[in-house]
């Protein structure tokens, strides 16, 4: 889908306002696509007068600001040269509310407590694992296909590494033969933790954890080392891709061996 300048205009131009020429706003597709699959919203930054380069200096170096964006918004940047102006979109692209970017200033800099609470107003309504779980399976059983569940958190960089190879050109059709993506964010997702902490044995390991499931529930195999009982994270290193061979050959069905070959070449 093309999103366009067009519909900058036609969110906060003056209703009089002509039209303007549709053009691509670079990333808000992406951002809108991120937001679906993260449970999260997007939200547009509009202009480059000095209260929108104060909101996004504010963005940058104020942590709580920071933070509530790392957590719960796609960021796109659009300098119009219009006024400073804020949009919370819904993965659709539904305005869920606008702000000028002044009505957070105190003086020349933000007022960080009444930006953090405009964001908070109007972030996502947070979802339950078991919830999320649930849906992943019943797609699972329809599809004939496993479960293959993770668990990641925003701040987690290693999270967002097996999220990337997940979602890269050469292993998404791979992974689609087999499984249905399920990912529980554990900070953000009601009874996210407290399921990681029942779903996995051995050692804690931290996150990235995955493990695949049968459509009934059942745990096949999980990231966690026989051999020692470590997590293997993102995997890297042989020992590791050792591993989740044995992961994908004990856990999957609809792939074949030169499929498997294709999947650990493709880890670092």
């Amino acid at each position: 889908m093309l999103v366009s300048l067009s519909l900058v205009a036609a969110l906060f131009a003056p209703a009089a306002a002509p039209a303007e020429s549709p053009a691509p706003i670079p990333g808000l597709d992406a951002a809108r696509a991120a937001a679906a699959e993260n449970d999260r919203r997007v939200l547009l930054v509009l202009g480059e007068d000095d209260a929108a380069v104060a909101v996004r200096a504010a963005m940058k170096g104020t942590r709580k600001v920071r933070e509530k964006l790392t957590y719960e918004y796609d960021v796109v940047h659009v300098e119009t040269g219009r006024e400073g102006r804020l949009t919370v979109l819904a993965p659709d692209g539904k305005v869920v509310a606008r702000e000028d970017a002044a009505a957070f200033l105190d003086g020349e800099r933000v007022d960080a407590k009444r930006f953090v609470e405009f964001l908070t107003e109007h972030q996502a309504a947070r979802r339950s694992a078991k919830e999320i779980v649930a849906a992943a399976k019943e797609r699972a059983k329809a599809e004939g296909k496993r479960v293959f569940l993770h668990f990641g958190a925003p701040w987690c960089g290693n999270c967002h590494e097996l999220e990337d190879w997940m979602a890269s050109d050469e292993v998404r059709p791979l992974l689609e033969k087999e499984f249905v993506d399920c990912k529980v964010d554990i900070d953000r997702t009601i009874g996210g933790r407290r399921l990681l902490d029942r779903t996995r044995t051995g050692e804690p390991g931290g996150i990235p954890w995955f493990c695949f499931l049968s459509p009934d529930g059942e745990k096949l195999v999980e990231s966690n080392r026989e051999s020692d009982g470590k997590n293997v994270g993102f995997p890297r290193g042989e020992a590791n891709h050792v591993h989740v061979r044995k992961m994908l050959e004990t856990g999957a069905v609809h792939l074949t061996a030169d499929d498997i070959d294709a999947l650990i070449e493709s880890l670092p």
